[in-house]
């Protein structure tokens, strides 16, 4: 979350995602062929960002979440961002809202455009902070982009 944040206090900071990219048995560390994926998000990256090229690279990254009602929160993306879904099953994708209470479960997610709204089974109690790609090692599949096919990059947001 750290390196999201840099890059909206610096123009020249970019945040491009590792997510997606080929690992080693380890399961740890990346492949050559992930190491050339992420060489080749970075190039595009920095052919879009700085020198102006029109590149598909969007790296989908949260700016804000907000309560919308008891039990919804909406999680909202660069505005580049282009999601394409109605309603997913909440063991498919790897967000977590935890809440003065602990874990809210997360009944449904619904992705569109650039905004992921998460109903979690309960009402959410006081304040509350939403996780995409918890832990260091998420388990879960990530949304992507549906043009850059590039997953998201992980985030910690306060609602």
């Amino acid at each position: 979350d750290a390196h999201r944040r840099l890059a909206y206090e610096d123009e020249n900071i970019f945040t491009v995602a590792s997510f997606g990219a080929e690992l080693m048995e380890d399961k740890i560390h990346n492949s050559p062929s992930g190491c050339d994926l992420i060489g080749e998000r970075m190039a595009a990256t920095v052919l879009s960002k700085h020198y102006g090229f029109s590149c598909s690279c969007n790296t989908p990254i949260a700016e804000s979440a907000s309560l919308k009602n008891e039990n919804e929160i909406e999680v909202v993306f660069n505005k580049e961002t282009y999601f394409v879904s109605d309603n997913v099953n909440n063991r498919a994708f790897d967000f977590k809202i935890i809440d003065e209470k602990g874990e809210a479960e997360i009944k449904e997610i619904t992705l569109k455009r650039n905004i992921a709204l998460l109903k979690a089974e309960r009402p959410i109690l006081g304040n509350a902070t939403v996780y995409g790609c918890y832990g260091s090692n998420p388990k879960r599949e990530i949304p992507k982009d549906m043009l850059s096919g590039i997953s998201m990059a992980a985030f910690m947001l306060e609602a």
